[in-house]
């Protein structure tokens, strides 16, 4: 039995609090530099269930990508019974670009995929930045506050048919477009619906177990996954498990500790309070659910 774990910074045991200050970055190494630190909840819980794992995360990662990922491990490892999700930030993005810029030259799944590292009967995947031999980036990046204090106004016409009066496209920066009408827009909502239910039909068809939880509010699950009466508005969601709880909210209502106040650097958290979420935190938000 193979336990697969998914996320951003949080699973890889990335922090930055002994990064050196001179530290020279390359371009496939930022921002993944100073991870697989033992801040990592997934070690701690593939290890306490004495299974094989492997882990496929990258800091300021974003979950569009989860689904591929997965993808590729389900196809890597025949053994994979058990995927752990860890959903992310919505304010993060996907830019990619190719040389020639042709989007019929099909890039393989694992064009960027690098075992990167091994831990014990773990195995440690990311993803580069950049594939020199065939020239492609495929970078994570993020709005800012200063991106949503500079609000973008909206607004149609029909002269004679429908035509977009503002904002101009062609005017506009792009940050300022990709905040206001994609990242804060139903079109967010959509494709994270749909990176689910691929997350699902994916474990479904490899007759694995698929648990999805979030760290707090800025990483936040829709109620539309918890609450039964909302849950397939969307899509089926009839095999995926959901953690009811955020692990700040659980941290804060069973330990009585404010996770905003222990952290390492600023954000991430800890050994301990990883520890903490692999043996407690996470038994206790699955341990009565069952996909069968």
């Amino acid at each position: 039995m193979r336990i697969a774990a998914l996320g951003c910074s949080h699973t890889c045991g990335y922090h930055v609090k002994d990064m050196p200050e001179d530290k020279v970055l390359d371009i496939n190494t930022w921002p993944f530099s100073g991870k697989w630190n033992d801040n990592n909840w997934a070690e701690f819980y593939i290890n306490n269930k004495n299974a094989d794992g492997v882990i496929f995360a990258n800091s300021s990662n974003g979950w569009w990508e989860y689904s591929e990922w997965l993808s590729f491990l389900f196809k890597k490892y025949d053994d994979i019974k058990e995927v752990v999700v860890q959903n992310t930030y919505w304010n993060r993005f996907r830019l990619s670009m190719m040389d020639p810029p042709d989007y019929e030259r099909m890039v393989p799944l694992d064009e960027l995929y690098h075992l990167e590292h091994k831990k014990g009967n773990i195995d440690l995947w990311l993803k580069r930045l950049h594939n020199e031999q065939k020239n492609v980036f495929d970078i994570p990046l993020q709005c800012y506050p200063e991106d949503y204090s500079n609000r973008l106004h909206f607004n149609v016409k029909f002269d004679p048919r429908f035509m977009m009066d503002e904002p101009d496209l062609r005017a506009e920066p792009y940050m300022k477009v990709k905040t206001w009408m994609e990242i804060m827009s139903l079109k967010a909502q959509r494709e994270w619906f749909k990176e689910m239910y691929i997350l699902q039909e994916l474990c479904r068809s490899n007759g694995a177990e698929l648990k999805l939880f979030s760290l707090n509010k800025w990483t936040w699950i829709p109620d539309e996954m918890l609450i039964p009466k909302l849950r397939n508005s969307f899509y089926n969601f009839d095999y995926i498990q959901v953690a009811s709880n955020h692990v700040e909210e659980w941290f804060l209502r069973e330990k009585q500790v404010d996770l905003t106040k222990e952290t390492i650097d600023g954000e991430h958290f800890g050994e301990d309070i990883h520890k903490t979420i692999a043996l407690e935190y996470l038994p206790q938000q699955f341990e009565r659910k069952s996909n069968v």
